[in-house]
């Protein structure tokens, strides 16, 4: 295969950059479960689940819409809410090692850290202080992570959230009620930096509330096939015979067998009054198979939901949207190119953009006239 490297800078024309614009999103700091026992729940995290005695949970603080007013975030702290570990009707939800750790005025380091590699780090690649203060009782746990140079990443303002802390946390055994983990509010405990070290105000916090039972509790979605967050960046050609332009069908993966499920235990979303509808459900084992009644809708994002659970996955199709930031622009193309080269290993819905059924250069061409036209 040529260089398409090559190719583009031959093809001579001009690009514009263009920038998202804002949609005036609050910022926001979310404490989200990621895992229960090791097993995953899919979709990025939940704010609400049910769980039970003796569980060991994952966590994770994530950040979101920082730039309103288009902010750069230098630094932030996030501080939990010692009582919450206790806000339950007895027992408790705390971190994992609390006893021998915290209560003794040692670090918990195990439990309680930023995680640099996480590529999803808000301060990913820069030089920052970062770390997890965990010795005492109050202040309580919490996340601080500061740029060494007086700059910081700008929010696109479009929901995404990025990653700035993680938490282990166990639930005992004489646990029950309602739990709510939440975050100590007040600028001098939980508060978002810029720069020349302003406040980002107003700044919303959405704590994880988690629901003891002692009883059969509900299988939840791990993964699915296509995955959470997965776009199908073609266009599709009327060429290629019957096939419609979109999913429409979607492998959901459940924690244990989910159990008798009809048409009704799963939504659909996608921003429309009139989104797709299920057409059935066929279960075997652990995976259930959801077939909508037609594919999802070009230029929106599709939520599944489980009922019961809570929990979801997401797709979208965005023709031209090569790398699932929901937008086309000059970023898609770089990473198309090193897609058709080899560089990053991409799917096909992802590099077949003119939907010939073989990635090559007409889909850079194809791409490149899309971007001029906008």
């Amino acid at each position: 295969m040529q260089n398409l490297s090559n190719l583009v800078w031959h093809i001579g024309c001009f690009i514009g950059a263009m920038a998202a614009g804002a949609m005036g999103q609050t910022p926001t700091l979310s404490l989200e479960l990621m895992e229960i026992n090791s097993i995953p729940i899919c979709g990025g995290g939940v704010t609400r689940m049910t769980v039970a005695p003796h569980d060991l949970l994952l966590a994770k603080v994530f950040v979101r819409d920082w730039s309103p007013n288009g902010e750069q975030l230098r630094g932030y702290q996030a501080e939990l809410n010692h009582d919450s570990f206790t806000s339950g009707t007895a027992g408790y939800i705390r971190p994992a090692g609390y006893q021998t750790t915290t209560l003794s005025g040692l670090q918990n380091p195990k439990n309680a850290f930023i995680d640099l590699t996480d590529p999803t780090y808000i301060h990913f690649g820069e030089q920052a202080i970062a770390f997890a203060d965990t010795d005492h009782v109050s202040p309580g746990y919490r996340w601080i992570s500061v740029l060494f140079n007086y700059t910081g990443p700008v929010s696109l303002q479009d929901g995404s959230k990025v990653y700035c802390g993680s938490l282990k946390l166990v639930v005992s055994e004489e646990a029950e009620g309602t739990f709510t983990i939440d975050f100590q509010p007040g600028s001098e405990a939980t508060t978002l930096r810029t720069p020349a070290a302003a406040w980002i105000e107003p700044l919303e916090l959405e704590p994880l509330t988690l629901t003891v039972t002692r009883g059969e509790r509900p299988a939840w979605i791990t993964s699915s096939t296509p995955q959470d967050g997965s776009i199908d960046a073609r266009w599709f050609s009327p060429k290629r015979g019957k096939r419609a332009a979109g999913w429409c069908k979607v492998e959901l993966v459940f924690s244990a067998e989910p159990g008798s499920l009809s048409v009704g235990d799963c939504t659909i979303e996608d921003g429309t009054a009139t989104p797709p509808r299920i057409a059935s459900l066929q279960g075997s084992g652990k995976k259930v198979e959801l077939v909508l009644d037609r594919p999802i809708t070009q230029g929106a994002w599709t939520t599944i939901t489980h009922s019961t659970s809570g929990t979801r996955t997401r797709i979208g199709l965005f023709p031209g949207d090569v790398n699932n930031d929901g937008v086309a622009d000059p970023r898609d193309l770089h990473l198309l190119i090193d897609g058709l080269n080899g560089v990053v290993a991409l799917p096909i819905y992802r590099t077949d953009l003119d939907d010939s059924g073989t990635p090559g250069a007409s889909d850079v061409l194809r791409l490149v006239a899309a971007l001029n036209e906008t």
